[in-house]
């Protein structure tokens, strides 16, 4: 005698939800080995900043805000001018909504390798955030004029020139965005040239 088709696809989603569940649970097995790892390298050798740092990135993957700090920061002091340690820390803040410390870390990480649009894309975000729209723009210019191909730094400067008003400089990288990346996943909408832009 075969089961019912509606028992089967019982049977079938307890299946999945088991499967799931266990790959989370394996999941957050093999992050909390790592983090074991780390902590055992720690304790052999506690001056090392990159272990502190590599541990900050697994407690940031797992959404462990006030660990990664703690590593971060503990990173930073042994170990003060490296300038992804504070950019790191900077995203971290920036994920608590703390944008000043955020822009704080962002612009220690530009001061040490100014060369890099992503930390400025970054303070352009907590600029624009904070509502400093102002800075948000210079700093999504500077990404801009390192990376002119990314089209994520045009449609941030896009925001914060909407966000100030600037609706027409807002439509001009709007273009830029769709010439870059025409299936851009956070592209600008409108339905007539004189609506607003919108998020």
């Amino acid at each position: 005698m075969t089961a019912s088709r509606p028992l089967m696809l019982f049977h079938a989603k307890v299946l999945l939800c088991l499967l799931t569940l266990s790959l989370t649970l394996t999941g957050c097995q093999q992050e909390d080995t790592v983090i074991g790892k780390y902590d055992d390298l720690i304790k052999k050798d506690p001056e090392n900043h990159q272990y502190y740092f590599r541990r900050g990135l697994r407690f940031e993957d797992l959404n462990k805000s006030e660990e990664a700090l703690s590593d971060y920061g503990q990173a930073i002091k042994l170990s003060p001018d490296i300038a992804d340690y504070h950019y790191n820390r900077g995203n971290v803040y920036l994920t608590l909504k703390d944008y000043p410390k955020a822009i704080q870390n962002f612009d220690e990480a530009i001061k040490l390798n100014p060369k890099n649009a992503d930390y400025f894309n970054n303070k352009g975000f907590a600029s624009n955030l904070s509502g400093d729209y102002e800075s948000a723009v210079k700093s999504f210019t500077s990404a801009i004029w390192l990376a002119p191909e990314n089209p994520d730094y045009y449609y941030g400067r896009a925001l914060a020139y909407y966000d100030q008003g600037q609706k027409e400089k807002a439509e001009y990288d709007y273009i830029q965005v769709l010439e870059l990346a025409p299936e851009y996943p956070y592209v600008l909408e409108r339905t007539e040239p004189e609506d607003n832009l919108k998020p």
